[in-house]
């Protein structure tokens, strides 16, 4: 659409009154971008949310029917009556029912059994065995566009590390890698408290563990102010009950003692 036609689209949405969630392609707008003017924003910040993150159309609006599409070439008098109909009539009742729904399939599909967390999981853990990451990769995994990363890479398609986080909510100063860790050090911002975040993956032999270890020890006596969060996996256990696979592992690989003394020393609950 051209500029003139965001701009009728945009102070239809405006003049209804009504709450919108408004997703606008990067190129929506014919040979320019997507700019909206500061009185449309004023207007309407209170009960709007505007992103840049598409969705399909076609799902929206055919195959989930939660929405209305409309034409480019339309004046704001027209998506003002199209909005308030939608809201008001009836087929506003059955989208309302059918978010409902939908909301419901959402919910089932993220708890520990559902197949999006499973295919989440596997997906990050089939994009960690990357030697780099892209933005789109991140993009993906984040689910915006606003996302940081970094990353340590994998060796043979074991140990990559990758954390990400909002610079919104998560201001890093510092960055610190090893082998087998990688940890941010920054403020959280609402709160204004330093934290320390470790992402750890340890090795399965037993003298890499007790080197980790070791490292993080002194890493966190070095910087004894903030808080401390310790991620993923140590691949350590605390007691014999805990052991799984022993077929496939031997003992030797094993310091629960050791394990202990370390998580009492970093005051790990």
């Amino acid at each position: 659409m051209s500029a003139e036609q965001l701009l009728e689209f945009a102070w239809g949405l405006a003049n209804s009154k009504k709450p919108f969630l408004w997703i606008i392609r990067p190129d929506l707008v014919i040979g320019g971008s997507v700019i909206l003017s500061s009185e449309f924003v004023n207007e309407t910040k209170d009960r709007s949310l505007i992103a840049n993150q598409p969705t399909n159309c076609r799902y929206i609006y055919n195959e989930w029917e939660i929405g209305i599409e409309i034409d480019t070439n339309v004046k704001r008098e027209e998506v003002e009556k199209l909005v308030n109909d939608m809201m008001a009539g009836e087929k506003g009742k059955k989208m309302r029912q059918k978010i409902v729904e939908l909301k419901k399939k959402a919910e089932e599909a993220t708890t520990p059994s559902g197949c999006s967390f499973m295919n989440l999981d596997k997906f990050i853990k089939e994009e960690t065995k990357k030697d780099n990451f892209t933005k789109l990769i991140c993009q993906n995994i984040w689910g915006d566009f606003n996302v940081s990363w970094d990353s340590v890479p994998s060796v043979h398609t074991v140990g990559g590390l990758l954390c990400m986080w909002n610079n919104s909510d998560f201001e890093v100063d510092k960055r610190v890698k090893g082998r087998n860790f990688l940890m941010l050090v920054g403020t959280w911002i609402k709160d204004n408290l330093k934290l320390f975040i470790v992402n750890v993956y340890a090795p399965c032999h037993l003298a890499g563990k007790r080197d980790l270890w070791e490292e993080l020890r002194q890493l966190k006596a070095s910087n004894p102010e903030g808080l401390w969060c310790f991620l993923r996996d140590f691949n350590s256990i605390r007691s014999q009950d805990e052991r799984t696979g022993s077929s496939q592992r031997s003992v030797g690989t094993y310091d629960s003692s050791g394990f202990n003394d370390w998580i009492s020393d970093m005051e790990i609950p």
